[in-house]
C-alpha cells in the first residue's frame, strides 16, 4: 500500500476506532481467507509467511513455498552436518544451519566467504534457497559469466550425497536449460516444480520444462511502483537428493 493510501486510511480510521471498528485493505482480508497449505511430492505443507522478504497473500513471493519445504527438509537432517549455499536461512532461523557459504552477503552468520565453486562438497549435506540462479548472472556488480550457475549445480550433483535446492525459473537461462532437460541430470536427482496461480497460491506441476514461467509480473510492477510486488518468480524448480519423501 502506498504512503498516500496509508495516510487516508489512518484519517478515516481515527473516528471509526472510537466505535470499535476499522477499515482494512483488501489484502488483509485475503490473508485470512487464503488456503493454508499446498501440495508437493505427495505431501501437504503449510505456507511460510514471515515479515522479512516473504509478503502476504495475495502479494507473497516464492519464499512462502521455498522456506516451507526447507523447514521440513532441515528437520529431517542432522543440523551439524548441513552446509548452506547462500545466506538465506540466517534471516529466518539464525543459527539453525552452522555453516553458511556466501562470498558477498555481509550477514554475520556467514562462515565461509568464498564461492561454492571453490568448496569441496563431498559427503556434505547441502541446502540452498534461491541462490544458484545468481551465480554468474552479473548481480552484485560482478562480471556476467554465462554457464557458471550450471557448472556450480553440476558440481553439487557430483559431490553432495544429500541436498535440497530451490531455483526460481526464468532468472538464469543456463540454469533453466540444465534443470529442464532430464537427460542432463543424474538419475539420483529428483526434480519438481511449483507454479504460482492467479490468486497467489502455488500448485505442483506435472512436468518441469512445460511449467517454467517467465520471471516477474510487469502489470503488478506498474501497479505498485517502488515496491517488491511483482518482482518475483512465477515458478520454482525444486531439486533434491534425499529428504521430503
Amino acid at each position: 500500500m502506498s504512503r498516500a493510501k496509508q495516510a487516508i486510511l489512518a484519517v478515516l480510521n481515527a473516528p471509526l476506532r472510537m466505535l470499535g471498528v476499522e477499515l482494512v485493505p483488501s489484502w488483509r482480508i485475503q490473508w485470512w481467507t487464503s488456503p493454508a497449505t499446498f501440495q508437493f511430492g505427495g505431501r501437504e505443507y503449510p505456507y511460510f509467511y514471515h515479515p522479512y522478504n516473504c509478503g502476504w497473500p495475495p502479494y507473497a513471493n516464492e519464499r512462502v513455498v521455498e522456506m516451507s519445504l526447507a523447514n521440513v527438509w532441515l528437520g529431517e537432517q542432522d543440523a551439524a552436518d548441513v552446509v548452506e549455499v547462500g545466506a538465506v536461512t540466517p534471516d529466518y532461523w539464525p543459527g539453525r544451519v552452522h555453516t553458511v557459504i556466501d562470498p558477498y552477503d555481509p550477514h554475520e552468520r556467514v562462515t565461509v566467504r568464498e564461492s561454492v565453486l571453490d568448496q569441496d562438497l563431498s559427503g556434505r549435506t547441502v541446502v540452498s534457497i534461491s541462490t544458484f540462479e545468481h551465480i554468474g548472472s552479473g548481480d552484485y556488480g560482478l562480471a556476467e559469466q554465462p554457464g557458471m550457475a550450471a557448472d556450480a549445480l553440476r558440481k553439487l550433483f557430483a559431490e553432495s550425497p544429500r541436498f535440497l535446492v530451490t531455483v526460481p525459473a526464468g532468472y538464469n537461462p543456463s540454469l533453466d536449460e540444465l534443470l529442464a532437460d532430464p537427460g542432463r541430470l543424474p538419475d539420483s536427482v529428483d526434480v519438481g516444480c511449483l507454479v504460482r496461480q492467479e490468486d497467489g497460491t502455488w500448485r505442483e506441476a506435472a512436468a518441469v520444462p512445460q511449467s517454467m514461467r517467465a520471471y516477474g509480473d510487469a502489470a503488478l510492477k506498474r501497479r505498485f511502483p517502488g515496491t517488491c510486488i511483482g518482482r518475483w518468480a512465477n515458478s520454482v524448480v525444486v531439486a533434491r537428493r534425499g529428504g521430503l519423501a
